[in-house]
């Protein structure tokens, strides 16, 4: 999508996030062989098809999954979770590394963010 090319992707995990089926490409289900074939010559009988999918794709990428986008993102979901609990704004002393890591970026991303 970055790259501005019409994406053909497995639909599993979260590709469906970023690969909107028929419009910045097309998902295919795993291990569906014929669907995989009929999508990629779709696409390479159809110049047209893929300019307009790629062009989609690459609006897509813009909007939404930036490196700035993405840190953006975080840092938003990062402060609502403080704002809710702020007690977890400072090193408690515990021992989960799932409350030490969040609260180290967090740490981290603020003081880019104050810079």
């Amino acid at each position: 999508m970055r790259a501005g090319l019409p994406v053909i992707a497995t639909d599993v995990g979260g590709v469906r996030e970023a690969v909107v089926d028929g419009e910045t490409g097309f998902l295919v289900d795993r291990g569906n062989l014929v669907m995989l074939r009929s999508r990629l010559q779709q696409l390479l009988g159809d110049p047209e098809l893929r300019n307009k999918m790629g062009e989609a794709g690459r609006k897509r990428y813009l909007e939404y999954f930036t490196v700035e986008r993405m840190l953006e993102a975080t840092l938003r979901v990062y402060k609502e979770v403080l704002k809710e609990h702020p007690s977890m704004a400072h090193s408690t002393g515990a021992t989960d590394c799932r409350v030490q890591i969040p609260t180290l970026v967090l740490s981290h991303l603020v003081s880019l963010e104050v810079s």
